[in-house]
C-alpha cells in the first residue's frame, strides 16, 4: 500500500502531541480492523521496540485504512525500525511510520514553535504594560498578573479528581458508583471547581458508560448551548426517585429511631431524608430547621431525657440548624456515657469495700464482737453509704430501678428501708445484715455473741390499695386513688386496648418525678370522661379528666389507671363532708374548692 508520507507523519506528529509521547511513538496502517491483541502480538514481533500498548486508533477515509497509535517500552531508533511489519495472520504487511531523528530534535530546540498563542499573549501584555507605564512597579505587576494566570489555568487543567464511573445498569457492577453517591460528587465538582464549563461537562462525560452516556448525548445533541447542570438534571430525571416532594416528605414523617440508634445517628439519617425533600420542593427551604426538630421529637422514643434536658419543645420558634442540634446533642451523648462510666466505677469501689470488710471479720473474732455490739464505726460508714443507694426493685446495692434489670423482691426492699429507718431513728446504730450474718463464721463465747432472729413485718405497716371502680369512656374498670400525685395516668397497654380511638396531644415543658428519683416517661395526654359510683361522689356524675399516656411498668399486677388530685375527686369528697356534717375539711386538707369549680 502507497500512502502519502507527508500526510502520515501530520498525523503521528499531532497525535504524538496529544498523547504526551516523543520517542516511543509508532504509528501503523492496517487495511481492515482487527482486536487489539493482535495488533500488540503483532507489534512485538520487532524485538527493537520492546513491549507495544495500543494508545489509540482512528478510521480515515482518504486513506481506506486504520491508523493506530502504539507506545513502545524501548527508544525508538529509526535505523533499526522496519518500514514493514508482517502481521500474525498471513495477510498483506502493514506500513510502519515513525518520526525521523531530525523532527524530534527540532522538537526538543523549539518546543514552542507551535504554542504561539501564549507568546503573543506574554508580548500583548508586557506591550501594554509598558505603553501605558513604563515604571518597574507596573513591570512587577505585569509579571506577577501573568504567573497567577498561568499558575492557575495549570491547575484547572490537571488538578482535579476524577469522578467514579457510572453506567446506570441495575444492579450496580463492580468498580461502579451508586448513583446517589455518584450525583453528591457530581455536584460537589460543578458547584466548587474552577474550571470552565466545558472542562466540567468533559469530566462528567468521562465517567459516564452504557445507558447514562446515552442520556448525556441526547441532551447535547438537543441543545447546542448545554451547561453541566442541565446533565445531572437530566440524569436526576432518569436515574433517580421518581416520588414527588409530597411523596418524600410523607415518607420522612414516618421516621423512627431503631432500636438501639444513637440519636445524633438518627439524626444524620433525618437530614439525608429531609435533604431530599428540600430539593423536590416538598417544604420550602426556610422551614428546614422547624421540621427537622418537630421530626426529631416525634421521632425520637427512645430519648426523652436528652430532649428534655436539650428543651427543643421550648424551642421550636426559633430551632437550632442541623450543625448546632448535631454539636448539643452529642454533647448530651458524651455526658451520659461518662456518667455510667463514673457510676460502675462507683459500684465497683463499694463491692470491694464490702468485701474487704468481710474478710476481715471472717479472719478476726474480735471484729465480729465489734460489729454485732455496734463498736465497728468504720462498717458503719459503708453500711450508711450502701443503704442511701440502693434498687427500690430488687434491693440490690449499685443502682436504681430504673436501670435494674432484675426481678422484683418486694421483702428486700422493705426490710433495707425498715433498717434505713431504725439507724436514722436510733443514731447510727443498726443490726447486722443478713448477708454478713451468713457470711460470718468463727467461734466465739455464748456469752459475747448474741444471736438477733429474723423479725416478722409489723401488722399495719402496709395498708389496703385505695382502689375505685369507675367508668372511663363508658368502660369499667378499677382505678387506683393517689392523693399524692398531680396527674392522672394512664398506662399505654390499657389505652391501646380501650381507647385507641381517643386522639393523644403533645405535651411540652412537664416533668413527672416518681419515688425513685427519676423522670418517668410519657406519650402525651388525652382527655376522657370518668363516671364514678354514686356512692363515692353522692351521685352519678361524669367529670371530663386529663391524662397522660405512659409506657407500663415492667413489674406485675400494677393497675392500669391512676387518678390523680387533677381529678376533682377529693374536692367533690370535701364538699358532700361538708353538706351532710356541716364540717369543712377542705381547708384543712388543703384543698382550694374555687380551683376546680
Amino acid at each position: 500500500m502507497d500512502f502519502p508520507k507527508e500526510v502520515t507523519l501530520e498525523e503521528l506528529r499531532g497525535w504524538c502531541k496529544g498523547e504526551s509521547l516523543r520517542d516511543h511513538a509508532v504509528m501503523v496502517l492496517i487495511p481492515e480492523d482487527l482486536e487489539i491483541m493482535q495488533i500488540e502480538e503483532t507489534m512485538q514481533t520487532i524485538k527493537c521496540l520492546g513491549r507495544v500498548r495500543v494508545r489509540g486508533r482512528i478510521f480515515r477515509e482518504n486513506l481506506k485504512c486504520f491508523l493506530v497509535l502504539c507506545e513502545t517500552k524501548e527508544k525508538i531508533d529509526p535505523n533499526l525500525v522496519p518500514p514493514e511489519v508482517l502481521p500474525v495472520s498471513g495477510t498483506e504487511p502493514w506500513k510502519i511510520v515513525i518520526l525521523s531523528g531530525e523532527d524530534c530534535a527540532e522538537k526538543v530546540q523549539n518546543p514552542f514553535q507551535n504554542d504561539k498563542t501564549i507568546i503573543e499573549d506574554s508580548q500583548a501584555m508586557f506591550s501594554s504594560a509598558v505603553s501605558t507605564n513604563s515604571s518597574p512597579d507596573a513591570i512587577i505587576r505585569a509579571v506577577g498578573d501573568l504567573l497567577e494566570k498561568t499558575g492557575r489555568t495549570s491547575s484547572e487543567t490537571g488538578g482535579y479528581r476524577r469522578l467514579r464511573v457510572f453506567s446506570g445498569t441495575i444492579p450496580t457492577p463492580s468498580g461502579e458508583e451508586q448513583f446517589e453517591h455518584w450525583m453528591e460528587q457530581a455536584w460537589l465538582m460543578v458547584e466548587e471547581s474552577e474550571g470552565t464549563v466545558r472542562v466540567k461537562k468533559r469530566r462528567i462525560m468521562e465517567s459516564l458508560r452504557g445507558p447514562a452516556l446515552e442520556i448525556v448525548k441526547v441532551v447535547r445533541d438537543a441543545e447546542t448551548d448545554v451547561t453541566p447542570e442541565k446533565y445531572l438534571d437530566a440524569l436526576e430525571r432518569a436515574f433517580g426517585s421518581a416520588e414527588s416532594g409530597d411523596d418524600l416528605y410523607f415518607a420522612f414523617r414516618l421516621l423512627q429511631q431503631l432500636a438501639g440508634e444513637k440519636l445524633s445517628d438518627f439524626l444524620r439519617r433525618l437530614e439525608r431524608a429531609l435533604t431530599k425533600v428540600v430539593q423536590r420542593e416538598g417544604i420550602p427551604a426556610d422551614l428546614r430547621d422547624r421540621v427537622r426538630v418537630e421530626q426529631l421529637l416525634r421521632g425520637a422514643v427512645g430519648a426523652d431525657m436528652k430532649l428534655l434536658h436539650l428543651r427543643l419543645r421550648e424551642r421550636k420558634t426559633k430551632p437550632p440548624n442541623f450543625l448546632m442540634l448535631l454539636s448539643e446533642i452529642r454533647a448530651e451523648e458524651e455526658y451520659e456515657t461518662s456518667r455510667a462510666k463514673l457510676k460502675t466505677r462507683f459500684a465497683t469501689m463499694i463491692t470491694k469495700s464490702q468485701i474487704a470488710v468481710d474478710c476481715k471479720s471472717t479472719s478476726s473474732p474480735n471484729s465480729l464482737q465489734r460489729k454485732v455490739t455496734g463498736k465497728d464505726s468504720r462498717e458503719d460508714g459503708v453500711s450508711s453509704l450502701t443503704l442511701k443507694y440502693f434498687c427500690y426493685n430488687c434491693g440490690e446495692d449499685g443502682h436504681i430501678a430504673p436501670r435494674c434489670q432484675n426481678s422484683e423482691n418486694k421483702d428486700k426492699v422493705i426490710q433495707k428501708l425498715i433498717r434505713s429507718n431504725r439507724k436514722m431513728k436510733w443514731g447510727q446504730k443498726e443490726m447486722p445484715s443478713e448477708t454478713e450474718k451468713s457470711n460470718t463464721s468463727c467461734s466465739a463465747k455464748k456469752s459475747v455473741v448474741s444471736s438477733v432472729g429474723e423479725k416478722p413485718i409489723p401488722e399495719g405497716l402496709i395498708g389496703p390499695p385505695t382502689t375505685v371502680q369507675l367508668l372511663i369512656n363508658g368502660q369499667p374498670w378499677s382505678a387506683l386513688l393517689d392523693s399524692g400525685s398531680q396527674v392522672t395516668i394512664i398506662f399505654e397497654k390499657w389505652y391501646r386496648k380501650y381507647l385507641s380511638e381517643v386522639p393523644v396531644h403533645p405535651v411540652s415543658g412537664l416533668a413527672v418525678w416518681g419515688l425513685s428519683g427519676s423522670s418517668y416517661p410519657y406519650i402525651g395526654h388525652v382527655e376522657v370522661d370518668i363516671e364514678f359510683q354514686e356512692k363515692a361522689i353522692g351521685g352519678a356524675e361524669s367529670l371530663s379528666v386529663l391524662a397522660l399516656i405512659s409506657p407500663g411498668p415492667t413489674s406485675p399486677d400494677q393497675t392500669a389507671v391512676i387518678i390523680g388530685t387533677n381529678a376533682s375527686l377529693f374536692t367533690r369528697l370535701a364538699q358532700i363532708c361538708k353538706e351532710s356534717t356541716g364540717t369543712d375539711i377542705a381547708h384543712t386538707l388543703g384543698i382550694q374548692v374555687e380551683h376546680y369549680f
